[in-house]
């Protein structure tokens, strides 16, 4: 075979082709470093083996680092002009400009072609003008085509969105956030990304009405249009229904969307979609607050706030107990704190004991508690008789009234006679004497003062064993009475 070559140096006096194509279409936007790289490469192709034999003799004589020069054709490969065979050894293969620019080769599909993003790079470069994309910003943007799924058009379409909100300089981190929303909300062809671009400039729109009710004076984020999108559009709240509940906020110090958020999946909660729907809530809330103040205030608590745990139990007084109506439970807090109960579960107690009655209404609970406050004042005479120094409670109360006037039908001079038994015996707890002694009477059938002081002539030895009986195991001296102690405590009654 014969041999062919230029003499040695001759390639320095010779001319390396360039076409204006190249010139017109690629140098004039690529950066100057890797301009130097494409023509010397390209110069080398026409003279091979004249010098630079290895990746960093090239670098040296370009006055370049191994690392940008292999930046340099990366660079080019991803605008279709070479294809990179190795990147250790450095190994690059010149496409011919003009078979590039007239389509693929007769016979090869477009896919296999060397590189399929040329037109893409192309594009996208023109997107950002006079800012150079680097190589590592195009692999982000081939993630969003390969990874997430977006189309090349949705791409192109999702840059200039975000060059418009943030400028020029906008990082790419950003524009990878918002391609994620994408393709969590499957905004990924160009018909999507229209529609979705529609809804946006709606959504920036009210997210910034939204963001000076909050008193933010800036556009809002990504993430914050996507709340706003989700309230709007998947809650389906009114976007006056957000703006009116922005007065929500004003109890935080930093009032934000995400603050917001948890105000408007609340409402969510509560069927509430339009303005006025948040408006009633909160007015019937400012009105449920006065109502708790002047219950816990009825209790005798002035001078301090109502404990939290107070709306819950509100809701169960209104909405399982059936008291529809707070003057009563007014009145029954009026009757607890008269009473010296001045805790909540006080008078949760008394209201529940009136709804076992079906007393709810204002009226009935009134003459309900007159009828306890009458007991109570004559359950105090009896403590009085009985020797006890403390108050009745609320129990005692409504054993008295419930179970000895009410069940044993026991007349009021017969309690009064237990309760001086009581107090001659030696029982610790006189309450439990009282009981039992009023018990084995009922048992007995006796319902009149002769009867019961037959009963304690007859068997006093009965009488003081239920004067005694207060905790298990407890024994105490046996008392016997005589004749005139029986006369001397029926003649106190």
């Amino acid at each position: 075979m014969a041999a062919f070559g230029f003499a040695p140096q001759t390639h320095v006096y010779d001319i390396t082709p360039v076409e204006n194509l190249f010139i017109e279409e690629y140098m004039l936007g690529a950066p100057g470093e890797f301009v130097k790289a494409y023509l010397y490469g390209l110069k080398h192709c026409y003279y091979p083996g004249q010098g630079c034999a290895s990746a960093g003799e090239m670098a040296k004589a370009l006055q370049m680092e191994e690392g940008q020069l292999l930046d340099a054709f990366r660079y080019w490969q991803r605008q279709g002009l070479v294809r990179l065979v190795s990147e250790a050894p450095l190994q690059v293969e010149y496409e011919n400009l003009k078979q590039l620019m007239g389509g693929a080769p007769a016979g090869q599909p477009q896919e296999e072609q060397a590189y399929p993003y040329r037109e893409f790079n192309a594009s996208l470069q023109q997107i950002f003008g006079s800012r150079l994309i680097k190589p590592e910003e195009f692999q982000r943007a081939y993630d969003w085509i390969e990874i997430l799924g977006l189309a090349p058009e949705a791409v192109m379409m999702l840059c200039q969105y975000c060059l418009q909100k943030k400028g020029g300089r906008v990082s790419f981190n950003y524009i990878d956030k918002a391609a994620q929303t994408w393709a969590q909300e499957n905004v990924k062809t160009y018909e999507a990304a229209e529609e979705y671009l529609r809804g946006a400039e709606a959504a920036s729109s009210g997210a910034v009405q939204v963001l000076r009710r909050l008193g933010i004076y800036r556009l809002p984020t990504m993430e914050e249009m996507s709340l706003y999108r989700k309230w709007t559009e998947s809650w389906g709240l009114r976007p006056d229904a957000v703006l009116a509940a922005c007065r929500e906020t004003t109890k935080s110090a930093r009032p934000s969307m995400a603050y917001l958020n948890g105000i408007l999946e609340n409402y969510k909660g509560q069927g509430l979609r339009s303005a006025q729907d948040v408006e009633d809530y909160q007015q019937a809330r400012v009105n449920r607050q006065a109502q708790l103040r002047q219950v816990w205030e009825a209790l005798g608590n002035t001078g301090s706030a109502y404990p939290a745990g107070m709306q819950n139990e509100w809701m169960r007084w209104t909405q399982e107990l059936g008291f529809a109506d707070d003057e009563a439970i007014l009145i029954a807090a009026r009757y607890c704190n008269d009473q010296g109960f001045h805790q909540v579960r006080q008078l949760t107690a008394m209201l529940e004991r009136l709804a076992d009655q079906g007393l709810i209404a204002a009226h009935a609970v009134r003459g309900a508690l007159a009828q306890y406050a009458q007991a109570s004042g004559e359950l105090k005479e009896v403590f009085v008789r009985a020797g006890l120094r403390r108050a009745p409670r609320e129990e005692d109360v409504a054993r008295y009234r419930e179970i000895w006037l009410g069940e044993w039908n026991m007349p009021f001079e017969l309690v009064m006679l237990a309760a001086e038994s009581a107090a001659q015996g030696q029982a610790r707890d006189r309450m439990h004497a009282m009981d039992s002694l009023l018990r084995r009477w009922h048992e007995q059938g006796i319902k009149s003062l002769r009867q019961a002081r037959e009963q304690l002539q007859k068997a006093p030895e009965k009488r003081q064993e239920g004067n005694r009986r207060n905790l298990p195991g407890e024994q105490y001296m046996q008392q016997d009475y005589t004749p005139e102690q029986l006369e001397g405590v029926i003649r106190k009654l």
